[in-house]
């Protein structure tokens, strides 16, 4: 099952819905959480921009990376499911699921499909689910409103981080690999309590082309029984073979960036 992150839960998504609203209502008519600002709250018709910052927030702490997000909240909601992320029913829903609508009357001018709706669920009232939104038919822009009679046949329900607790050993803290800018989740990158970075080395060098090093990695005992291997190692392997792994620590956190090996 895939989720956008191990190291966060849908509490924790909520929570980044608390925090800008909080700011919102403070005054700020463009809230922040982290370095990602929600600069349309006053404006109506940006729910899906709204739930990818807010899903941004959480999992990264900047703007721009969520690779699954799309145009609109039709299209993301397509795109969610073709990617495998969890998919649950109403009667199952968590705090911190998304969820999606369509079709709801508005155009996408990117593609051309009607643009639907999306919410992440925040919390019941009376048995009522209370919904995180930016609303253009309540004309509220960012806010929290309970779920509408119309709202009670949704076309996805889907749950972007696991719904237990943080799954990186607590010893441990989270990193990230960033291909081409663009986050590999599945590498499920992690600074060990030994100070060096390890990851989950198939996926990205799936990405590499060089699948066909893995046997090798296992014979070698780069590749662990569990499956990860440390970046130093691995790097060592890969740098002969046209890339290498740049290490940086970012305000953000830590992350690793392949990029070709042109020394």
């Amino acid at each position: 099952m895939k989720y956008v992150r191990t190291d966060k839960s849908g509490a924790d998504l909520v929570r980044v819905c608390d925090l800008a609203l909080a700011d919102l209502r403070a005054g700020d008519t463009t809230p922040e959480v982290g370095n990602v600002v929600f600069e349309h709250a006053v404006y109506m018709g940006w729910c899906q921009q709204h739930a990818r910052e807010a899903v941004e927030a959480c999992a990264y702490g900047y703007e721009g990376v969520w690779a699954d997000t799309r145009c609109c909240a039709t299209r993301t909601c397509q795109n969610l499911r073709s990617k495998g992320y969890e998919e649950v029913s109403l009667s199952h829903a968590l705090p911190g699921d998304l969820i999606y609508w369509s079709p709801c009357g508005s155009h996408c001018g990117t593609c051309d499909q009607d643009a639907g709706h999306v919410g992440i669920l925040h919390h019941k009232k009376d048995g009522v689910w209370q919904i995180w939104q930016n609303t253009s038919y309540r004309h509220l822009g960012m806010t929290i409103v309970p779920m509408q009679s119309w709202q009670h046949e949704p076309v996805g329900i889907f749950r972007v981080f696991p719904a237990g607790p943080n799954t990186v050993p607590a010893n441990c803290r989270p990193a990230l690999v960033v291909l081409n800018r663009q986050p590999l989740e599945d590498c499920a990158a992690w600074i060990e309590a030994d100070g060096h970075m390890t990851l989950r080395p198939e996926p990205l060098l799936h990405e590499l082309g060089l699948q066909s090093i893995v046997a090798g990695l296992k014979q070698n005992g780069i590749l662990h029984p569990n499956g990860r291997a440390y970046a130093v190692e691995l790097d060592a392997v890969v740098q002969p073979l046209g890339w290498k792994l740049a290490y940086r620590l970012q305000p953000q956190g830590h992350r690793l960036y392949p990029v070709p090996n042109t020394d």
